[in-house]
């Protein structure tokens, strides 16, 4: 059982401090914002967080009679917008919960990758994405197996918080790892 506070204690004990970012994978949705609430939370005002968006790709959209309708403005037609308007409103959520330094990035490529690269690059002392099931998504399972065992991932539908766990395993070919998800427990929304 995890609650909101072993899980705050455990990310601070695993880094050390508060002070590393967090980052938390966006994408519009509800249990994304619900995420962001969470991380605003557990982060408070000792560090930065990186609000992520992983687009699968962007195509060239086709002019049509509503992009020169509305000119200097068609560009709010666009996925980018949309994206953007995402980001946007995930950050002033964030800030609303208490983040002070709230930063937003947009890449495209595979969510797991994208995010993988982003914790890597920036540092993070945690991952924090939203889940709308008792158990994690697919990308919250493929990432848990790419991230490194000093960063904690958190997977979150707001009011249940899963946190990764490592444990060690012998198979035929050696030592490999085994990553388990506690059962979760009810912990403030």
């Amino acid at each position: 059982m995890t609650t909101f506070r072993e899980v705050r204690d455990a990310t601070a004990s695993s880094r050390g401090r508060f002070g590393h970012p967090v980052v938390v994978g966006v994408d519009g949705g509800d249990a994304s914002l619900r995420a962001v609430k969470v991380a605003a939370r557990l982060l408070g005002d000792s560090g930065d967080l990186i609000l992520i968006c992983a687009t699968r790709g962007r195509r060239k959209e086709a002019s049509t009679a509503l992009h020169d309708a509305l000119k200097d403005e068609s560009y709010l037609l666009s996925g980018q917008a949309r994206v953007d308007e995402c980001l946007r409103t995930a950050a002033e959520l964030a800030r609303w919960h208490g983040a002070r330094t709230v930063s937003t990035r947009s890449e495209v490529g595979d969510p797991t990758a994208v995010l993988h690269r982003a914790a890597q690059r920036i540092g993070a002392g945690a991952v924090v994405l939203g889940g709308g099931g008792a158990r994690p998504g697919w990308t919250a399972r493929r990432l848990a197996g790419r991230l490194d065992d000093d960063r904690t991932l958190i997977v979150t539908d707001g009011s249940v918080h899963l946190r990764r766990r490592s444990g060690l395993t012998e198979h035929s070919r050696g030592i490999g790892w085994n990553l388990r998800w506690p059962t979760p427990a009810p912990g403030p929304a």
